[in-house]
């Protein structure tokens, strides 16, 4: 890493006001949404499926934008920026920031001057908080150079020696968490929430100097336009959602005449592909823009007023609810199609508290049951608890194929413990390999994996690595156990060449001949295909 600029005049840590607070926060997320692709390359599997990026800049995202509306001391702004991380946050590095910016914020409040000593404290009780968010805290991650980074400040130093002592310490912190982590070390990696951590030690050093961080960044890898938009129980007007591709009119310069027309306004992306929200009273000015702008496609328009009397009138049959995540349209059908009280499209790769929220008050049962669709989104989904009074039940679902084994055996008239019973013994149902297409090289202990390759993920697992297809998942049977299962289910997802699709589906007859065969299209993003067997 490169240290900050010492020479630069620094701020007065003394005369920090609710403005500067606000300004640290919107630089920080800027700062962090710039190092989005870094982050997300940090991943133990050689697959693109690491969001750890995405996630931390969308929950930092979130407490800056809590920040900005919020008025008073630094510390009614920390308040309000650590309420808005927690509603923000994003997979499981997400959650456990959003917590660590509690526990900093409740020793701020308790400070009138944020010295050296001070913000030893304070990253203490932030790291403190990480680890009481965890259930198995494990060392090598964000939680241990949290640690260190408190650790790393010297007692009675002024606030940037402390910081720089900081950033230095957490540096250290993520050069060692290879060590400390075996499969970071089998990937050849670092972990990448604990870099996450260092860059907002970094970036807050770099701040506290005088620098602006934000013109040494660059494009933005995840917007800061995704995290706020809800829809509130009074708006009225149309919730109206579309895609423009090619566009001939800039970025800002269109989100500026949308502003004019609606409010709740997002549109982020590229001049290639640009994705638009917006709630307006007039639905086809802003459409009109769109279609002289570009080529527009998903046009979704909804009546927002319409739908909060539905959601005030709703009388659902049954006790129990179910929410459920998916990544794509294709599979919030299925699952809606299998009985889904709500289906989540997340904004980026993972859901955010809000949005789990959000869907959770739309339904009227008194037990909602969570099926996160992902290992890394069980800790969002757990923050639910207490922000509603619903009563919250998680099933831990790692995919959507899990899930759509859950709701099959769902039976809305159970009692919510013989729910959870039946659901859980479901989880088990199945044997499910994913294949995907790996970005980078890596030395694992049950494939050697070249860029490029297809490999089989089973049981959190790299098993597999060949060419194509229908090789790897040749392979990966004879690594699994797969008995003599009666059902056989592809989904092909949206990384498979429709022309490897066939052989695909011959080999899995071919190695299991005694099955039922039956594809069923999924257009999961990072994924080539699924496979089940029952």
């Amino acid at each position: 890493m490169t240290f900050a600029n010492e020479s630069t005049v620094p701020r007065d840590a003394t005369a920090c006001t609710g403005a500067d607070i606000q300004d640290l926060l919107d630089a920080l997320a800027a700062w962090l949404e710039s190092h989005a692709g870094h982050l997300n390359a940090l991943n133990v599997f050689p697959v693109p499926d690491g969001d750890t990026g995405i996630n931390m800049s969308r929950t930092l995202r979130a407490a800056a934008d809590a920040a900005s509306s919020a008025t008073g001391s630094a510390a009614d702004v920390l308040t309000a920026a650590s309420r808005g991380a927690l509603m923000g946050a994003a997979g499981n590095s997400g959650v456990i920031l959003s917590q660590m910016l509690r526990g900093f914020t409740e020793i701020y409040a308790t400070v009138s001057v944020l010295d050296g000593n001070g913000l030893k404290r304070a990253l203490e009780a932030s790291s403190e908080a990480g680890y009481r968010s965890v259930a198995q805290p494990v060392e090598g991650t964000i939680l241990s150079v949290a640690r260190a980074t408190a650790e790393a400040i010297q007692p009675g130093v002024s606030i940037v020696p402390a910081l720089s002592q900081a950033a230095r310490g957490a540096a250290e912190a993520v050069e060692a968490t290879p060590s400390q982590l075996e499969k970071l070390r089998a990937a050849g990696v670092v972990d990448a929430g604990g870099e996450g951590y260092r860059l907002i030690m970094e970036g807050a050093h770099r701040w506290m100097l005088g620098e602006d961080i934000r013109a040494a960044i660059g494009p933005a890898t995840v917007s800061r336009a995704l995290i706020g938009a809800q829809h509130t129980s009074g708006e009225v007007g149309f919730c109206t959602q579309f895609i423009i591709q090619h566009s001939t009119v800039p970025i800002q310069a269109l989100k500026e005449k949308i502003e004019g027309m609606s409010t709740s306004v997002i549109v982020v992306g590229t001049e290639d592909i640009i994705r638009v929200h917006a709630h307006a009273s007039a639905p086809g000015q802003v459409l009109d823009l769109a279609v002289r702008s570009g080529n527009v496609s998903r046009i979704s328009i909804e009546n927002m007023e319409m739908q909060n009397e539905s959601a005030r009138e709703e009388t659902d049959t049954g006790l129990t609810g179910i929410v459920a995540v998916a990544q794509s349209e294709t599979a919030a059908r299925l699952l809606e199609s299998l009985g889904a009280s709500s289906v989540v499209i997340p904004a980026a790769a993972s859901p955010t508290v809000q949005e789990l929220l959000n869907a959770v008050q739309r339904l009227g049962h008194e037990h909602i049951l969570i099926m996160p669709n992902d290992k890394n989104s069980v800790l969002t989904a757990e923050q639910l608890r207490g922000l509603t009074p619903r009563s919250i039940h998680i099933v831990p679902t790692e995919n959507v194929v899990q899930c759509t084994q859950c709701l099959l055996a769902f039976n809305p008239e159970q009692a919510i413990d013989l729910q959870e019973l039946r659901l859980g013994e479901a989880l088990g149902g199945a044997k499910i390999i994913e294949l995907a297409r790996a970005n980078r090289a890596a030395n694992l202990p049950h494939a050697q994996v070249t860029i490029g390759s297809i490999v089989a993920i089973y049981g959190g697992q790299v098993i597999a690595s060949a060419t194509a297809p229908s090789e790897t998942i040749a392979l990966a049977m004879e690594n699994i156990e797969a008995g003599s299962p009666e059902l056989a289910t592809l989904y092909p997802c949206a990384e498979l060449d429709p022309a490897a699709l066939p052989e695909l589906e011959a080999q899995l007859r071919a190695l299991l001949p005694s099955a039922e065969h039956e594809t069923v299209p999924l257009d999961l993003p990072a994924r080539l295909a699924l496979v089940s067997l029952e």
